[in-house]
């Protein structure tokens, strides 16, 4: 979701520039900018947490979060209201992130940490190549608010699936 979401944005932007922003480049790139400050400015502060409340608990919140944010991204009415929902966002990548990880070494079997991330590895890298190609047929086909929106599902069904699977 994480690797989706961030490569995405960059081909949904050209569409909010024109419809949000009134092709006011420097206004519309608040879209991203606020994207990596506000994840990086979490990312540290999100390890912690998951230490103190538990990575599972934290990543689920962190699910639900980018599925809310992703609906809220997908309906917002103006410009600023979308750059409020990306910042929300990308606290909750920034969430998803390191409690995923954390989750993904404490369940792997002994011996197959290495093995594990790699696959983990190669799932962000799928989803960065075809986040964007969705996405531009999403954009091209019917709208940009339909790059957001297709988050919802997937994130409400990774949150699902995480529940019921063993600590």
């Amino acid at each position: 979701l994480a690797a989706w979401d961030a490569t995405s944005s960059f081909f949904i932007f050209p569409e909010v520039r024109d419809s949000l922003a009134g092709g006011d480049t420097v206004q519309a790139s608040w879209i991203l900018t606020i994207t990596g400050v506000v994840g990086t400015a979490l990312l540290l502060l999100s390890g912690r947490l998951g230490e103190r409340f538990g990575y599972k608990r934290l990543y689920q919140a962190g699910l639900l979060m980018c599925a809310t944010t992703s609906l809220l991204s997908g309906l917002a009415p103006n410009l600023w209201s979308l750059v409020v929902c990306r910042g929300l966002a990308a606290a909750a990548v920034a969430v998803i992130a390191p409690s995923s990880l954390s989750i993904l070494a404490a369940t792997a079997r002994p011996g197959t940490e290495a093995r594990a991330v790699a696959l983990f590895g190669l799932c962000v890298g799928i989803a960065g190549i075809t986040g964007p190609i969705a996405t531009t047929v999403l954009v091209s086909t019917a709208s940009w608010r339909y790059g957001y929106l297709v988050l919802v599902p997937l994130a409400v069904t990774v949150a699902a699936i995480s529940r019921t699977s063993a600590e």
